[in-house]
Formats: structure tokens, C-alpha cells, sequence
């Protein structure tokens, strides 16, 4: 129905966040209303959240940990169920899960240099995991509110707190 113009809240009644249904709407208009642009979209999140969730675990410094966390994390997106990611019971849990893991990369990038810039990147995936679902993008923000409450302790410029803030 969205593919079709219609918008969710005034037109068709959905109960969750925005984010995932219009994103799905925007899949099947570019290409094409079908099955398998679902399953792809959910494959390659899963994908994307091992990539992540391994890039992490190398700013930690444990490759083996990165690994570990990767196999696990594809393996059990694909386990047939209402849980799996190429086809999902739903895909706001899917990008959610994709956002939070973009997330943590970012933030740890943050955490472990002065840019701004990764900062802001941070705080936008943020609010986009939010938008696809809640309890995912509240853990972004609060992990986000961590690191700036973090930055204030060890640079102890106001300053450098409204930046974050910002």
C-alpha cells in the first residue's frame, strides 16, 4: 500500500515505528514488488550486522573475537523461524539490528578519535535505528549519551560538551 502512495498513520493503521515499512516501500519501488527483494534486503543485513559487529571487535583489538561474533551472528540469521532475517515475522528488528551494529562501529570510532565527524554519523544512524525500532535506537542514544558523558570526563571542556552535545 505504500509502494502505492498511501501513507501509514493516515491512511493505513500501523501500530510500530515508521521506518521499516517505508523502507521496504522504497526496495519495492525501485525494484520491483517481490518476494525476493525481502529476502535480499534481509540477507544482506545480516550480512552488514556481521561486518559490523567485526570491525567492532577490531577496535577492541581481538580478531578472534570479531570472527566468533560474525559466524555466530550470520548463523543464527538464517535459521528458519520467525526470527531469520532474509524473511522476518519484522523488519523493523532487521534494520533496527543493522543500525545498532553501524551504530557501536561508529561510536567506537568516536570513542577513539577527536573527529566530529564520526560523532554526527553516530547520532544520525541513531535516530534512523529509532525510527525502525525503538528498543534499538533508545540503546543507540543511551550508548551515544555514554560517550559524551565520557568525552566530558576526560577533556573536561564545556566546550567540547555542547559539540557533543550539538
Amino acid at each position: 500500500m505504500l509502494a502505492q502512495g498511501q501513507t501509514l498513520y493516515a491512511d493505513v493503521w500501523f501500530p510500530y515505528t515508521p521506518g521499516a515499512p517505508y523502507a521496504n516501500a522504497l526496495l519495492f519501488r525501485i525494484f520491483g514488488a517481490r518476494l525476493s527483494v525481502l529476502y535480499w534486503a534481509g540477507a544482506l543485513a545480516a550480512l552488514g550486522c556481521a561486518v559490523f559487529l567485526f570491525l567492532t571487535s577490531l577496535e577492541f583489538g581481538s580478531r578472534i573475537a570479531g570472527w566468533t561474533t560474525g559466524v555466530v551472528v550470520l548463523v543464527q540469521s538464517f535459521v528458519p523461524g520467525l526470527f531469520d532475517f532474509p524473511l522476518s515475522y519484522s523488519f523493523g528488528a532487521v534494520y533496527g539490528c543493522l543500525g545498532a551494529c553501524i551504530c557501536l562501529w561508529l561510536i567506537m570510532r568516536a570513542a577513539s578519535g577527536s573527529s566530529l565527524g564520526w560523532m554526527v554519523a553516530a547520532g544520525v544512524l541513531a535516530s534512523a535505528t529509532l525510527l525502525m525500532k525503538q528498543e534499538m535506537g533508545a540503546a543507540c542514544v543511551a550508548a551515544l549519551a555514554l560517550l559524551v558523558v565520557v568525552r566530558r570526563f576526560k577533556d573536561r571542556s564545556l566546550r567540547a560538551l555542547m559539540t557533543d552535545l550539538a
